[in-house]
């Protein structure tokens, strides 16, 4: 039987990557690029427009992840950006003057935060993964094993948008104000899906990106308690490296989060769970990596022993159906699981507040009969 992707519509379960930007987030950004398009720049916001929106979308920002007023922040368009400043103001303002040289990584940081860090590798600085627990988690007792004396800052996720599983941040956070090491934490995987609030913990540094909350992907943010050299001084939220149009988007996006809350805790849970006992109770090798631990309520990786991951991935494209799956998911789960053969046989699938009751029965369907043929045709060949 023929591949049916022409007659299907997309389904996006890939929502840790990248989600779509909502109707909300398209139409409030489309009247800024007529007349705003440019990047904004604090000595010309001497009129109404748009300096009222920059406020209130700045304003909208910082309630979201509920920083403290006298908190700084820069916008910019990509993490990639934002994790280069950063690392390189921590070198200069605080490696090279400590003589402490090392930084330490979550094993699921984010793919920029990785390049960001190992660019620093030429002037020095040690870069270093952590390991996970068998729960899939980041410790402080496995930070114990892990810093020394030469830590100075330490990155970590909230969560794994590999895995969903949650980190026990509030642990780590009082571990690395002890320790007096600088922390930054990546929280775009739980914002709409935990509750958080900044001011609530001794973060060092929190970032996030718009392209998982329904904004556009030229979209990020990162605050911070202490003023940093790479603050303008004539912009007192160094927003400029942001388009007006990309920030009035980026909050509009978090409105729309806010808004669909319940239903990233309700809704979605059960389609994840449902999504999970459809392809469980169907393919009997089928495993969920780390499902006993606590994790958010839209991430899902699944193992489908004897399987290429790289192969059903394909598959599942060739019927419109979008999951995550690359060369990062492959090495973090061959470096952090016990059966290291299931590393390259998993996808992770990511839901979002748009997903549907029938699209993930459709994502089942699919999923198994895609996995019978790949089996069928393996013994066909051993035969």
């Amino acid at each position: 039987m023929g591949e049916r992707a022409l007659e299907l519509d997309p389904i996006y379960l890939h929502s840790m990557k990248v989600t779509k930007p909502s109707s909300s987030t398209i139409s409030a950004m489309t009247p800024f690029y007529k007349r705003h398009f440019r990047g904004v720049d604090a000595r010309a916001l001497d009129q109404k427009e748009p300096l009222r929106s920059v406020k209130e979308a700045i304003n909208t920002v910082y309630s979201f992840v509920g920083a403290k007023e006298d908190m700084h922040v820069i916008f910019d368009s990509s993490l990639e950006d934002i994790f280069g400043k950063m690392l390189f103001d921590i070198y200069a303002g605080e490696m090279v003057t400590s003589g402490k040289n090392q930084i330490l990584l979550f094993p699921d940081s984010s793919p920029e935060m990785k390049r960001s860090a190992k660019k620093l590798e030429s002037l020095g600085v040690i870069v270093k993964e952590l390991p996970l627990n068998e729960q899939g988690q980041v410790t402080p007792e496995i930070l114990e094993e892990n810093i020394g004396p030469r830590t100075a800052f330490i990155s970590a996720g909230f969560a794994s948008n590999i895995t969903g599983v949650i980190h026990p941040i509030w642990e780590l956070v009082s571990f690395c104000e002890e320790k007096d090491v600088l922390l930054h934490v990546d929280v775009t995987d739980v914002l709409g899906k935990l509750y958080f609030r900044m001011q609530d913990y001794a973060i060092d540094f929190l970032s996030f990106s718009g392209k998982t909350l329904h904004a556009i992907s030229g979209s990020a943010a990162l605050f911070f308690k202490e003023k940093r050299d790479f603050l303008s001084e004539v912009d007192p939220y160094s927003i400029s490296s942001i388009s007006i149009p990309s920030l009035i988007g980026f909050a509009e996006g978090i409105k729309e989060v806010i808004d669909s809350g319940d239903i990233m805790h309700t809704e979605v849970v059960r389609l994840r769970d449902r999504l999970e006992k459809g392809i469980l109770d169907q393919i009997e090798d089928a495993t969920v990596v780390f499902q006993q631990s606590e994790r958010v309520s839209n991430i899902s990786c699944i193992a489908f022993p004897g399987v290429s991951s790289e192969y059903f991935y394909y598959r599942l494209l060739k019927r419109n159906i979008h999951v995550f799956f690359d060369d990062e998911v492959v090495s973090f789960l061959k470096n952090n699981i016990v059966n290291k053969e299931l590393a390259s046989c998993a996808l992770s699938f990511g839901l979002s507040k748009d997903t549907t009751e029938d699209e993930i029965e459709r994502v089942i369907g699919d999923v198994v009969s895609i996995y019978a043929e790949i089996k069928n045709m393996a013994m066909t060949l051993k035969g």
